[in-house]
């Protein structure tokens, strides 16, 4: 849901920023779009079948202490390269020893 004061408002919100987030993924997963530059995908190869994972840079922080918002993608930024994310940290999730997909 979003963040407006009035419950209508904020579904209409929350409405919109879900569609914004997820709607260039689903394009390119079920609609063979061809991914905009903020849109990975990511072949994977799990047992003896080929899939492909589509992926967009949602990232969400809760801050625990005063920092500067303008700051947010940089802290981003290194955290995925601290975990070894290139720039994707599904791609490091899926290549956990013992990874299933169900």
């Amino acid at each position: 849901m979003g963040y407006h004061a009035e419950a209508r408002a904020a579904i209409i919100e929350g409405a919109c920023q879900w569609t914004c987030a997820f709607g260039p993924v689903f394009r390119v997963a079920f609609g063979g779009a061809p991914p905009p530059p903020d849109v990975g995908v990511i072949q994977l190869e799990i047992g003896e079948s080929i899939l492909q994972m589509v992926v967009a840079a949602m990232d969400h922080v809760l801050w625990m202490v005063e920092t500067d918002p303008g700051a947010a993608p940089a802290v981003f930024k290194q955290a995925r390269a601290q975990l070894g994310a290139d720039p994707w940290l599904a791609s490091c999730v899926v290549s956990v020893p013992g990874f299933q997909v169900v």
